[in-house]
């Protein structure tokens, strides 16, 4: 059955949503022959894990041309070839010929295709080939799009993906951290709600989350609550956090971009390199046909080297937050335990980051990350970005002396950014930036705070301010929530001597 659709007034802004726009009204638009001497596309590619919306975009893309709406499951496919042969596929394409425009969407295509039917001589070798005939019978102007849909699409035979059938791939990403907000923002429009819902927290703790991940917690979420509230049951913050304990991502295990929100307003210090990566990284993408002008590149590998907890991460989120890029970052402490394939993720990595330029690929731990074996990848990955603008792969490491030397020579991670310990003004500073989101009233002695703290990173920084949170609210608590919970400079001489235990315990 055929879906008719009204057009929508609605706008896409996002950049894959645009593309399949695009083509999906050049192949569908009446005048669909060749363009400036080249011919629509028969069909394309979309990839993206399950749950990350690829049905609904293709639905509004046929919607917005007017176009009529095929949609098929292989699964179902493949189940009438085997009972009937291959006569559904057939009618399959006939019904969307016969019904132009008309958009002809087949999901899970790797079920219908798969690589293997042609390497092992599986039995679905004839389905492949009816498959390519239709595809190929279909005539280039006949207003006619075909748009398969795979979360594998390196499990789909490369017959299909051959020029002139699907010869072109779109990538749906995983929802960012504003696209989740969003997504959460519309699953609870119409829920009841007591008290303050953090969507905020939400969003930024649900990385890796799809589409339907989002929705299935909200479906937790009014499940718990009415479990505890049998009459007129109500959301409250506790039952999403119920509900995350039952709800994992789809994507965890997978590469995707997210959205940093960090500035470089919110790192105290380290002013010479925030002014080295605004050199080397922020103003090459932000003015970028300046420097096509100029016939001056940016830098294709960017290394950052200091101690843990000095703020590397921070600064990598900044610059990319700063300069408008995309940013995908791979943890070399959890690579390996996440990724069965190291080798084939580091390249699924960079295919994204091509795709989604301007983009940044950082490369956290990058000692623990490239392995021995990896390494002659990551050579060869950054080889092949020679030439091309707006994708830079900045590392981190606290263990430079790790690294194959083969890495740092020249067109690799060839400039290099030191990153000390923070100096006693930058201490304060750092101080200052911690305390002025939290409780009104804090009392603190910053200068003394800076002289105590040598040797401190702003990871360390960081947990002083939060131990003296803790106890000025552990004392308010023990005085029956009476009293102000700011900390107080006993609660920061406390945590002061709880750090400087650690230390010695772990360091000395």
């Amino acid at each position: 059955m055929a879906e008719t659709n009204l057009p929508s007034p609605d706008r896409v802004s996002k950049p894959h949503e645009l593309r399949l726009q695009e083509l999906t009204r050049w192949v569908l638009s009446e005048s669909s022959g060749p363009f400036l001497g080249l011919q629509a596309p028969r069909g394309i590619l979309l990839s993206g894990p399950p749950g990350c919306g690829k049905t609904r975009l293709v639905r509004t893309a046929a919607m917005e041309c007017g176009a009529r709406f095929f949609p098929h499951k292989c699964g179902h496919l493949l189940d009438a070839f085997h009972r009937d042969g291959a006569d559904s596929l057939a009618r399959a394409f006939d019904e969307a010929r016969a019904h132009p425009p008309s958009i002809l969407y087949l999901a899970d295509i790797e079920m219908l295709a798969p690589r293997l039917a042609f390497e092992q001589g599986r039995p679905e070798i004839p389905l492949v080939a009816h498959l390519l005939k239709q595809l190929d019978c279909t005539e280039a102007g006949s207003r006619v799009f075909l748009v398969a849909a795979s979360s594998a699409p390196n499990a789909i035979a490369q017959e299909l993906c051959s020029r002139g059938r699907l010869d072109r791939e779109i990538v749906v990403p995983v929802p960012d951290r504003l696209a989740r907000k969003e997504i959460l923002e519309t699953c609870v429009r119409n829920l009841p709600v007591e008290g303050v819902l953090d969507l905020d927290s939400l969003a930024r703790i649900t990385s890796g989350f799809t589409g339907a991940d989002l929705s299935s917690i909200c479906e937790e979420a009014v499940l718990s609550a009415c479990r505890h509230q049998r009459q007129q049951p109500r959301l409250r913050m506790d039952d999403f956090l119920m509900a995350l304990r039952v709800v994992e991502g789809t994507a965890r295990g997978e590469v995707f971009l997210e959205t940093p929100n960090a500035r470089w307003s919110g790192i105290g210090g380290l002013e010479p390199q925030k002014q080295r990566l605004r050199e080397l990284i922020e103003w090459p993408i932000r003015h970028a046909e300046a420097y096509v002008r100029a016939g001056v590149s940016g830098s294709r590998g960017v290394l950052l080297s200091g101690p843990p907890g000095v703020g590397k991460t921070l600064l990598a989120r900044a610059v990319a937050s700063e300069s408008g890029a995309g940013f995908l970052a791979l943890h070399g402490r959890i690579f390996h335990a996440q990724h069965d394939d190291p080798a084939a993720t580091l390249r699924e990595a960079f295919r994204r980051v091509r795709q989604s330029a301007p983009c940044i690929l950082f490369l956290d731990h990058i000692e623990d990350l490239m392995q021995s074996f990896l390494a002659q990848h990551l050579l060869a990955e950054m080889s092949a970005l020679a030439g091309l603008r707006g994708m830079v792969v900045l590392g981190a490491t606290s263990c430079i002396d790790r690294l194959d030397p083969a890495l740092l020579g020249p067109g690799f991670f060839d400039e290099i950014i030191e990153v000390p310990l923070p100096t006693e003004r930058e201490r304060r500073d750092i101080l200052e930036l911690l305390l002025a989101s939290r409780t009104p009233g804090v009392q603190a002695d910053l200068d003394y705070l800076a002289r105590s703290t040598q040797d401190f990173t702003g990871e360390d920084l960081l947990g002083l301010c939060n131990r003296a949170s803790r106890l000025a609210l552990l004392r308010v608590l023990g005085a029956g929530y009476q009293g102000n919970a700011a900390p107080q400079p006993s609660d920061f001489e406390a945590g002061l001597d709880e750090l400087r235990k650690r230390r010695r315990r772990h360091f000395v």
